[in-house]
C-alpha cells in the first residue's frame, strides 16, 4: 500500500549516509556474538560495542555487508562490560565514550 511503519523508540534510529538504520535491529543482528549495544556517533557513523568479542573484524565485515554502509561508517569495539544504569538498562551515553 506504500505505507512505511517504524517501530521502536525514535532515538534508536540513525541516518547514516542517507540510510535509516535501526540501532535495535543492529543489536539483534549481532545476537549470535553475545550481548551488544549500538549507538549513533556523530554524523554518518554507528558505533557497535560487543561484550567480549573475539574478532571485531568479522563483526565489522558482516555489518558492512548487511547494512550496505561504507566501512568507515561502522566502528566495532569490544568491551569486558556493557555500562548499565541503576535500573539495569544499557547506558547508551556511556557507550559512546568507550575507546
Amino acid at each position: 500500500r506504500g505505507y512505511l511503519t517504524l517501530s521502536g523508540r525514535a532515538n534508536r534510529f540513525a541516518k547514516v549516509h542517507g540510510i535509516r538504520v535501526s540501532l535495535d535491529d543492529v543489536e539483534r543482528m549481532l545476537s549470535g556474538y553475545g550481548p551488544s549495544a549500538a549507538v549513533e556517533a556523530g554524523e554518518n557513523k554507528v558505533v557497535v560495542v560487543v561484550l567480549q568479542a573475539k574478532d571485531t573484524k568479522v563483526i565489522h565485515a558482516e555489518l558492512v555487508e548487511r547494512l550496505r554502509l561504507p566501512p568507515s561508517a561502522i566502528i566495532v569495539r569490544a568491551t569486558d562490560v556493557l555500562p548499565t544504569k541503576p535500573n539495569g538498562k544499557i547506558d547508551y551515553a556511556k557507550i559512546r565514550a568507550i575507546p
